[in-house]
């Protein structure tokens, strides 16, 4: 998105490298879903249409179905108040939103930094789903510890210790001993003993 200048190599978006883009034109392309969603005192229509009170009324009530977020906002739907950074929503809840509207500006490009790490167990079905729809037809850079996130990568990169120990699709990564698989192997370990125990004393951190 052009905050930090380029130390070596390049990124080309569309052929074209990145600092001979116009910075507003570059960043026109993106929609952004971060661990912490940003969301503001005023209603969800507000929200998800960040104030643009040109927003079409049907695409955003088709964001708000194809994400479930008819479910998190519940009978106020678009007319719902949000309050201090949505503390009336859980978090999961919170990231339905999030999603919902990347779907309603349908930029090409998708960041996702850590948008599914610490969603709670009753709404992963539903940010799930909403992740996948959100995804179809676009490019998506995902930044992930929850690897069920990004197990339908394309391409996996794995970072350790400021560099790049492993490299492919989630299937030929389980096969290779490696940071990955012990990973998936621990992840899968916590989630199978989580969705035993009704205290939930375990965690995927």
């Amino acid at each position: 998105l052009g905050f930090y200048p380029i130390q070596s190599g390049q990124i080309l978006i569309n052929g074209r490298p990145q600092e001979l883009w116009d910075l507003q034109e570059l960043r026109f392309l993106f929609s952004v879903v971060q661990q912490e969603v940003s969301l503001f005192n005023g209603s969800a229509r507000e929200n998800l249409s960040l104030f643009d009170s040109n927003m079409d009324e049907k695409k955003l009530r088709r964001a708000l179905a194809n994400t479930h977020c008819r479910f998190a906002l519940g009978s106020y739907g678009l007319d719902k108040n949000l309050i201090g950074q949505g503390c009336n929503l859980s978090y999961g809840e919170r990231q339905l939103l999030a999603f919902a509207r990347c779907l309603a500006f349908d930029r090409p490009v998708l960041l996702l930094d850590e948008a599914t790490s610490s969603i709670d167990s009753g709404t992963e079905k539903l940010v799930t789903d909403a992740l996948e729809k959100t995804l179809a037809g676009k490019t998506a850079l995902m930044v992930a510890h929850r690897l069920s996130t990004i197990k339908r990568a394309d391409r996996i990169l794995v970072i350790a210790n400021g560099g790049l120990v492993q490299e492919g699709k989630h299937e030929t990564l389980l096969t290779q001993e490696g940071i990955y698989r012990d990973f998936w192997q621990l992840q899968e370990l916590g989630f199978r003993a989580r969705s035993d125990s009704p205290k939930d004393i375990y965690s995927l951190s």
